[in-house]
């Protein structure tokens, strides 16, 4: 049976009748002391955990700078016993090696007496090699001796013309290219002709032909 509105508003009125605002103030004052109690007794017993710590025998006071003290002490050492193993490996070795030397493995090459180098029978990669080796070798003709040899343009009538009409070079010796029809020719005592800038160089560090190996100077 479903209760009808006059038995419900008649529960909330007697609920209303005992109703006391003090006493749940009175409830909400309480809990907040029961709290604020709790709180104290929890703080006090952290510094009391504290302090026995620090009271604690032999309980070590390290502080930041110490501890940075006693690594830079550790990396000290141990750089210095690197340092000392490092020393005695290299003097041992230097002791080992000084003592396994055997001067008579090695071979000193002394240059050839001067007697025994023809640089007339050289080529001229030798002679460049030699001059490397010992210094600039001067086995040219001077440039007086060069400006004697006679020269003449290539095509034109003369009698440089008849001297060298047997020849059949066409082209320089030295830089391989054809003569041409008004080239300055530099034709040399044994009738090989060249270029004559050609030739002047080639005389300057050597004084044979480079076609027979004439001397030239001597047919100057």
């Amino acid at each position: 049976m479903q209760p009808n509105q006059v038995e419900i508003d008649a529960a909330l009125a007697a609920s209303l009748l005992y109703y006391d605002p003090e006493s749940t103030i009175y409830d909400e004052v309480t809990a907040r002391q029961i709290q604020q109690r709790e709180e104290e007794a929890s703080l006090v017993s952290d510094e009391k955990l504290a302090r026995e710590w620090q009271d604690m025998e032999g309980y070590p006071q390290i502080s930041l700078s110490d501890d940075e003290k006693y690594a830079k002490r550790l990396q000290e050492e141990e750089l210095n016993r690197s340092i000392s193993l490092h020393c005695g490996s290299s003097s041992h070795q230097q002791s080992h090696v000084g003592g396994s030397i055997d001067t008579s493995s090695y071979s000193f090459q002394s240059p050839p007496p001067s007697g025994d180098i023809d640089p007339d029978n050289m080529t001229y990669e030798e002679l460049n090699e030699l001059g490397q080796s010992i210094g600039t070798v001067n086995k040219g003709l001077s440039k007086s001796r060069i400006d004697q040899i006679p020269t003449h343009k290539f095509g034109a009538t003369s009698w440089f013309r008849k001297k060298v009409s047997s020849s059949v070079e066409t082209e320089c010796s030295i830089c391989l290219i054809v003569f041409k029809k008004g080239d300055t020719i530099s034709t040399l005592p044994c009738a090989h002709i060249y270029h004559k800038e050609c030739i002047s160089h080639w005389l300057e560090e050597n004084k044979n032909c480079c076609v027979c190996k004439a001397e030239v100077g001597l047919m100057i």
